[in-house]
């Protein structure tokens, strides 16, 4: 039950809300203690993320004066975003309001990222999602094209030359259809010979040649030459991508728990316009 309970996404998100309040305490004791708004701390670890993020962006270190101006712009900034903020600038902006949206709603992204998975799990979401980790069938065939006016009485000739020995490949219109496919899915042969054509093709016998066939382009005759059966993918062939779906899926529901959780701690009174 411990165990269950210490997986439970919202828990997560309640932990690292904590944390994230606690930190931010911490960096702004005038926050909670109401110190001067106008002293401005700037600490070691300021330093080193600004350090840090000048080394991401230009794979080096910065010299002690470029450090030195990164110190005293992120001093000036601070001062700008206090003013703003005395001056009320942050009231009624929408892209403020939406970068704290997105700012909260990354809270549970976060809890999400920072569970790993058992193996278990991921082995269960593969089980439970087959679907999506299956490769399609596939249909390889051969076909004749009888031409945009081709009518079942050519189909029928054409089936009776194929018997006495014709090679296929001297017969019928010419286009720019592939005379041939090798393994394709139905998405491949669809978008070449147009919607319903791979349905024609499945569960044909194969070897033998039938018809006609009707594609979005007119009448042909086919040949099945191969076919694959859909076939689920191993686990081990698809673990990353699993694992990563896994992930998203528990960041969605932790999202929408997140959702439920804080509009239930305010009372909503709405315009009657606004029901």
């Amino acid at each position: 039950m411990l165990r269950s309970l210490l997986r439970e996404p919202l828990l997560h998100f309640a932990l690292i809300g904590v944390v994230l309040f606690a930190v931010f305490a911490m960096r702004n004791p005038e926050a909670g203690a109401q110190a001067d708004a106008r002293v401005i701390v700037i600490d070691d670890a300021d330093v080193e993320r600004l350090r840090q993020n000048f080394t991401s962006v230009w794979n080096r270190p910065p010299e002690p004066e470029v450090l030195e101006g990164l110190v005293e712009n992120y001093i000036y900034e601070e001062v700008l975003v206090r003013e703003a903020l005395a001056l009320g600038m942050d009231q009624g902006d929408a892209v403020i309001r939406q970068r704290l949206r997105q700012k909260m709603e990354f809270l549970a992204s976060a809890a999400a990222e920072a569970v790993a998975p058992t193996e278990d799990e991921i082995a269960a979401f593969h089980a439970e999602n087959a679907a999506a980790y299956t490769r399609p069938a596939r249909i390889g065939f051969q076909q004749i094209f009888l031409g945009d006016n081709g009518v079942e009485a050519d189909a029928v000739a054409m089936l009776k030359d194929l018997e006495n020995g014709l090679d296929w490949q001297t017969l019928g219109a010419m286009s720019l259809l592939p005379p041939e496919l090798s393994s394709a899915p139905r998405a491949a042969i669809e978008s070449l010979f147009g919607p319903g054509f791979y349905s024609e093709l499945d569960g044909a016998e194969p070897a033998q040649w039938f018809g006609p066939v009707r594609s979005g382009y007119g009448l042909h005759i086919a040949r099945i030459t191969e076919v694959i059966p859909a076939q689920t993918l191993p686990l081990e062939d698809v673990r990353s991508k699993v694992e990563a779906d896994l992930k998203q899926a528990r960041a969605a529901e932790m999202a929408e728990k997140q959702r439920a959780f804080l509009l239930g701690r305010y009372t909503v009174e709405r315009a009657e316009a606004a029901q």
